[in-house]
């Protein structure tokens, strides 16, 4: 099955970013610093989503742009965002790249429950129900990424399976490139 071949093909770029990730979530203890690091990754997806639209026509997948949004409204009415925004983000000119692009968005839901819980117990105030960004699907999840997985494991040539591969590495790291650079812009 093509999802679990490509979930090798992309476990080095995806490990890279999880030890970015986790730690910047680990260190989350107030409503403030998830917004702030919110608003940063909206940085990120607003453009990406924007790029991924024209090739993701008939897919449904989780779109983190507006679930920032909910999120951030929900948490912090008054936030004004910064505007920040990713200039390399992954340019699609295949569908079988924006596939790959899809995996890593759908993809992260998986992890996304179990973070969820997490800053809800770090976030004084929250509930699990303030972080649609990183469940969106709630309970339907496995469901969800089942279904998606069936788009993945659709009988592809090698050609097509390359490309998808690639757009989902080029995801995962200019990602972990983007977070990269958090710190450096924050005033903590």
């Amino acid at each position: 099955m093509f999802s679990e071949e490509l979930k090798k093909n992309t476990s080095a770029a995806h490990m890279e970013l999880e030890r970015k990730m986790i730690p910047l979530l680990k260190r989350i203890s107030n409503k403030e610093e998830y917004v702030e690091l919110l608003d940063f990754l909206y940085g990120y997806y607003k453009p990406l989503e924007a790029n991924l639209q024209q090739f993701a026509s008939g897919i449904s997948f989780h779109q983190h742009a507006p679930n920032i949004e909910k999120d951030i409204n929900e948490l912090e009415p008054s936030h004004k965002f910064s505007g920040r925004q990713a200039e390399d983000v992954p340019e699609f000119d295949t569908p079988e790249k924006a596939l790959g692009a899809l995996y890593v968005l759908e993809g992260s839901t998986l992890g996304g429950q179990i973070i969820s819980k997490m800053l809800a117990k770090q976030i004084t105030g929250s509930t699990v129900d303030s972080f649609s960004f990183y469940n969106p699907y709630g309970d339907a999840t496995h469901q969800k990424w089942g279904e998606f997985k069936k788009l993945l494991d659709a009988d592809y040539t090698a050609e097509q399976k390359a490309l998808i591969s690639e757009g989902a590495n080029e995801t995962f790291t200019t990602l972990h490139k983007w977070m990269s650079s958090y710190g450096a812009s924050q005033s903590h």
